[in-house]
């Protein structure tokens, strides 16, 4: 990964900008992302990040995204089960998710929103109802949205050539989803 001095990056930001993207594959990687972060709301900017990992998030980082005036924080969970995240190399775990919806809740954010993918190679009705049980405990803590797509293999990627596992097949995993949360926890599939 390269990175780019911080000094560098606010650099790039004109002056009359009142809310600022960073935009890349891994921006909360970056080892001072929230020096960037911090002078950015500090000068009275909005902020946007393309991707946060819930790794990543703390408490101070999720007050400066709150005060960049983020209102809903937003993760991937990927996988529906811890191993099912551990099959496609994702290192969030379920504390991770958890530490995140108590950050919603401590911040005043509205939701937290998890994207994640369904009909991942191996999955199981199992893995649906641990995802349904480990979204209702997050619930316990804030508002909780999951943003659901349908696993797509990519190349270059630890799944590359794996099959679809079907419309149907998502579709099924959806409605079951759905009936284990019954409204509690909001659904947002894609196409």
């Amino acid at each position: 990964m390269r990175t780019v001095e911080p000094d560098s990056v606010l650099g790039l930001v004109p002056p009359q900008a009142r809310r600022v993207g960073l935009v890349g594959a891994a921006v909360t990687d970056h080892p001072r992302i929230k020096d960037v972060v911090r002078a950015l709301v500090e000068d009275g900017r909005g902020i946007g990040i393309s991707s946060l990992r819930a790794d990543r998030l703390d408490d101070e980082f999720a007050a400066l995204l709150r005060q960049g005036g983020y209102r809903t924080l937003t993760t991937a969970a990927d996988g529906a089960s811890e191993r099912l995240r551990k099959l496609i190399r994702r290192g969030t775990k379920n504390r991770h998710l958890e530490a995140a919806a108590r950050l919603v809740r401590d911040h005043g954010f509205r939701e937290l929103k998890l994207y994640m993918m369904l009909g991942l190679p191996s999955e199981t009705e199992e893995d649906i109802d641990e995802l349904a049980a480990f979204a209702l405990h997050l619930r316990s803590y804030a508002a909780v949205s999951l943003s659901i797509a349908p696993f797509v293999s990519k190349r270059n990627t630890p799944l590359s050539g794996e099959p679809y596992a079907g419309i149907k097949t998502v579709e099924r995993r959806i409605s079951r989803l759905k009936k284990a949360l019954r409204g509690r926890v909001t659904i947002r599939p894609t196409s």
